[in-house]
């Protein structure tokens, strides 16, 4: 009966548009185009569910394009008092894309005007609505200059197409695999970067090509949503860049309610010359992060785990202003029996 769930979602699309100045424009079945423009709120196409549930998804799929690079989130509300869930792609912008997210890319939104989820985990029987969004309208067009982050203003009219969008019923649902960050397997990046960054796959990993500004450093960030490294001894990743670089490598803890938890960082460097190298850094090296907030027991939680992030502060050493090519790839905590 998969077939039915599937074939009944496609031909009962009815996206609408939420927030002002926004629309959708429907193309053809499970196609469309949604306007809208940053800078004036929050902009979502909907997708109310109704009648049909959820709760034999083994994923969703479609391919996507945006006018300009963006991050661009999936949403899955349940029914109240259940939570919001958010998945989050990166479109390099102007290219079609294919998209394909299990149940398991899918993290309870935990901010201070979030939902609270009673059970606090993912009940696709549940959801009542499917959203989906550019975050720069979550963002804003406003930009702070005294931000350390590269930040750019996609202020104005944006649109966001959608082509063959799919609930895929058959299958069995992919799980989250212990202790791994980003192993890089699905079709398309699930990273946010504020700006300065041409950002794309490349080899079952991510390619960032940047300048190395002195004072302003390019952050790519990834959600995890709790990720759990409890055992785990090491952090492992591959990773080449063309010129000499410092990464500033941050946890950020889930602290739910808050708008941000406690950050922990460590600095890596990676010599230039393009050269990919497995490196492994211990887990211990993290330290609570001068401008964080602050943590009641004051050590990096492994087990409660809401972000990861990079950011190249090369230049704010050198003062000095370079092109950067940077390849990082499967990031995953590891065991000290299991080094390489």
């Amino acid at each position: 009966m998969a077939w039915v769930l599937a074939l009944f979602l496609m031909q009962t699309f009815d996206w609408t548009a939420i927030g002002k100045n926004s629309a959708v424009h429907p193309i053809r079945e499970r196609t469309f185009e949604f306007e809208y423009t940053v800078g004036e709120g929050v902009a979502v196409a909907a997708l109310p569910l109704k009648d049909t549930s959820l709760a034999q998804m083994s994923s969703l799929r479609f391919s996507m394009k945006t006018d300009v690079p963006t991050a661009v989130a999936v949403v899955l509300n349940e029914k109240k008092p259940g939570g919001d869930y958010m998945a989050v792609c990166w479109s390099t912008g102007n290219t079609w894309q294919k998209v394909e997210l299990t149940p398991s890319d899918f993290h309870l939104n935990s901010g201070p005007k979030d939902a609270v989820d009673p059970d606090g985990k993912l009940d696709l029987d549940a959801v009542v609505n499917i959203g989906i969004l550019d975050l720069n309208s979550v963002f804003g067009a406003n930009i702070d200059p005294n931000s350390p982050v590269l930040m750019e203003s996609h202020a104005g009219k944006h649109s966001l197409s959608i082509d063959e969008f799919e609930v895929a019923p058959a299958g069995t649902p992919v799980g989250a695999v212990p202790g791994v960050i980003d192993s890089f397997a699905s079709p398309q990046l699930q990273w946010i970067t504020r700006g300065g960054v041409d950002l794309k796959p490349e080899s079952h990993g991510m390619r960032a090509v940047y300048q190395q500004l002195d004072g302003k450093s390019v952050l790519l960030s990834r959600l995890l949503g709790g990720a759990d490294l409890a055992g785990k001894d090491f952090l492992a990743f591959e990773v080449s860049s063309s010129k000499r670089a410092q990464l500033l490598m941050t946890f950020e803890e889930l602290s739910p309610g808050k708008a941000q938890g406690p950050r922990y960082n460590a600095l890596v460097e990676v010599e230039g010359g393009g050269k990919v190298a497995h490196r492994e850094i211990d887990l211990s090296a993290f330290e609570h992060g001068p401008d964080s907030p602050e943590d009641s027991n004051g050590v990096l939680d492994l087990n409660r785990l809401k972000t990861f992030s990079i950011l190249d502060v090369t230049a704010n050493d050198t003062h000095e202003t370079a092109k950067n090519s940077l390849w990082i790839g499967d990031i995953r905590g590891v065991s000290d029996g299991a080094k390489k």
